[in-house]
């Protein structure tokens, strides 16, 4: 009988988010897995909950240090006509 702690009842199993790390990355997680008797999956979920935070904060602090953007087209409306029969000279 094993003594790996693992994820708790209730977690999603069908659709998990693959993880790549780097070798050394990959040979950490195994090393702290095995130290602390804990599966892989419950290491990888145990820090993405805690680091999740601190990934939102970096995020939306850079994406307050950019330059509003200007959409790709302009879909208000203009002068354009939203009606099919603007496009009626593609018919013939």
């Amino acid at each position: 009988m094993s003594n790996t702690k693992r994820n708790p009842d209730g977690v999603v199993k069908g659709s998990p988010i693959p993880l790549r790390l780097m070798p050394q990355e990959l040979k950490e997680a195994h090393a702290v897995a095995d130290q602390f008797q804990i599966s892989r999956s419950k290491l990888g979920r145990d820090a993405f909950i805690a680091g999740l935070p601190i990934v939102i904060k970096r995020l939306s602090s850079a994406a307050a240090s950019l330059p509003p953007s200007k959409p790709a087209a302009d879909f208000t409306g203009g002068e354009a006509s939203a009606s099919p029969s603007g496009l009626s000279s593609l018919a013939e």
